[in-house]
């Protein structure tokens, strides 16, 4: 379901792509899921690219790098299990660039039975709406895209929003222009990557642009949780401006005329444009089996324009890894640290 932008107050200031460009769903051919299942990938977890595989990821790269900024992949469920479905996934992340190992290139995101209100813990280990944002609060780290499969949807809710952080621009730049000049000035953002200094000086150093944009290039980078707990712990007040200024941003990215929404199903893939797009989650209601609690894998990946040569082999990793500074932590969740 994909929703234009018709609101009275927030009319996108450039036409928006069509309804039926967006809504597609591109299936993932069958040569594709073969060429990643094969006997050599199952015993050794090395994937052949192919001609034909490079071409075909070749034209989603392209979906993904320009607009709309991101792509929702469907592996035809033939009864795969889920670990089919992972080594499917990561031999089509590998095609696209290189998975970033930061915290480990897989992770599985569900409910862990925590509630952020009442400890200091990530919105995405919980069941409640994550808000939006773009991955990574890190100064010196932002991944080109971010992916996502489904191997189980919830019982209900959890459905995936994305908004386009240019037309968000454009938007403040033609009926707000007052609010860029804050939006464009490096802001302090927190530190939370676990095993590093996260004291004030590093808090300091860790500041960067909401809107960054030149001649050729595009980057929003958007977490505002992040940024008020950074000036907090600074003892120091918002910017002049900021607070009015996030306040447009979420008015826009609240509005569902601004909004892709998009209920995941098993076997569907999303991959996103992370300096480009935001993205959140609906809160939602797992099943009482757990078996069937709603289950994401997401992976970093960087370099998307960076080709594989023909007939490269490629270690597919389809285990979920935990980051060094966190040894033995499956429910350390990156999407939301530095």
């Amino acid at each position: 379901m994909i929703r234009t932008a018709q609101s009275k107050t927030l009319v996108s200031p450039q036409p928006r792509v069509s309804q039926s460009t967006l809504a597609a769903v591109v299936h993932v051919p069958m040569h594709i899921a073969d060429a990643s299942l094969t006997q050599e990938t199952r015993e050794t977890g090395v994937t052949p690219f192919a001609e034909p595989f490079l071409d075909w990821a070749k034209n989603i790269s392209k979906q993904i790098s320009k607009k709309p900024g991101f792509v929702c992949l469907k592996i035809d469920d033939e009864g795969y299990t889920n670990q089919e479905l992972r080594c499917v996934y990561a031999a089509i992340a590998r095609s696209l660039g290189s998975l970033n190992h930061r915290y480990g290139e897989f992770f599985d995101v569900k409910d862990r039975g925590l509630d952020h209100t009442k400890e200091s813990v990530p919105v995405s280990k919980t069941r409640a709406s994550t808000g939006f944002h773009t991955d990574s609060s890190a100064a010196d780290y932002c991944p080109d895209v971010v992916g996502l499969l489904c191997l189980q949807q919830a019982h209900s809710g959890g459905e995936s929003l994305l908004a386009d952080g240019e037309t968000l621009h454009d938007w403040i730049a033609l009926y707000h222009p007052e609010a860029l000049s804050v939006l464009t000035r490096p802001l302090y953002r927190d530190v939370i990557t676990p095993g590093t200094n996260r004291d004030c000086s590093a808090i300091r150093k860790n500041a960067f642009p909401i809107f960054s944009r030149t001649e050729n290039s595009f980057q929003f980078r958007y977490m505002r949780f992040w940024i008020e707990t950074a000036y907090q712990k600074l003892g120091e007040p918002l910017p002049q401006g900021l607070r009015h200024a996030m306040n447009l941003i979420d008015s826009y990215l609240l509005d569902p005329n601004n909004t892709y929404c998009r209920m995941l199903t098993r076997g569907e893939i999303l991959f996103l444009n992370n300096r480009r797009m935001c993205h959140s989650r609906t809160a939602f209601i797992d099943s009482p089996k757990q078996s069937q609690k709603r289950t994401l894998v997401r992976t970093w990946i960087d370099d998307l324009q960076e080709p594989i040569d023909s007939g490269a082999l490629i270690k597919s990793s389809t285990k979920s890894s935990t980051t060094p500074n966190s040894p033995g932590n499956p429910d350390f969740d990156p999407a939301l640290a530095s």
